[in-house]
């Protein structure tokens, strides 16, 4: 996909992949090769493929881009100034706002947390018990997205170190998962997104964790009380 340059250094002359010209800061120094990034061009001033989304060099690796809409205006100028700076500066160093999401999480420092099984969404979930209570426990709300499924290793292990990171705020050894497909407009399968639920839970008890997952496929009543640092409750896109 991405064209080989023999001499270490980038030249003046622009690369073309896929069609796209690319300035040719953008081309590894490194590696002499150039990795390609998917962002959405609207300006006329940029090339677009068939789709409206174009191939285009990242010094940094691979970078995905969705159509969300830019600013109508930003400090830098116009834009087309805004969208000329967003792609001078995808190289990685901070994740940007217009990158392509994966699994959210939205992660809270409970005093109690109790949940009771309503109603059945999955006509093959398994049969749900009574409430739980849980108190001084690490509570995860788990939103997996369709791209998640591609890389479910990796995200494992982000997803872990960020419950043991906010658990580690206030030193609980409790934990409770719970799928809530309500932070972004597209889910992963259900099959997906139950078995990354099962098997993290299985690698935070293995480091002596204890794992509470509420019932896959059910709507649950429940009842959270947050302690009140800021910490306490964050949103985090791995």
């Amino acid at each position: 996909m991405s064209p080989s340059v023999h001499n270490s250094k980038a030249t003046s002359t622009p690369r073309s992949i896929n069609s796209a010209t690319v300035p040719p800061h953008a081309v590894s120094r490194s590696s002499g090769c150039a990795a390609t990034t998917r962002m959405r061009f609207t300006s006329p001033n940029w090339p677009t493929s068939k789709d409206g989304v174009s191939d285009i060099c990242s010094p940094r690796g691979v970078r995905r881009w969705s159509a969300a809409p830019f600013p109508k205006a930003s400090p830098a100028g116009t834009v087309g100034q805004k969208r000329r700076h967003l792609f001078y500066h995808n190289s990685g160093r901070r994740k940007n706002l217009y990158e392509v999401p994966a699994m959210r999480l939205l992660m809270f420092l409970a005093k109690q947390f109790a949940f009771r099984p309503f109603e059945k969404t999955l006509p093959d979930a398994a049969d749900a018990g009574g409430e739980v209570r849980v108190a001084d426990a690490a509570v995860i709300f788990v939103h997996a997205e369709p791209q998640d499924e591609a890389n479910a290793a990796g995200l494992e292990t982000k997803f872990v170190k960020n419950v043991k990171w906010i658990a580690g705020k206030r030193g609980f050894r409790s934990v409770v998962l719970h799928s809530f497909t309500h932070l972004a407009e597209a889910s992963a399968s259900p099959q997906f997104a139950e078995a990354f639920l099962q098997s993290a839970a299985t690698r935070l008890r293995n480091t002596g964790y204890q794992v509470t997952l509420t019932p896959f496929g059910w709507v649950c009543e429940w009842e959270l009380s947050v302690y009140g640092e800021s910490l306490a409750k964050v949103f985090k896109v791995l």
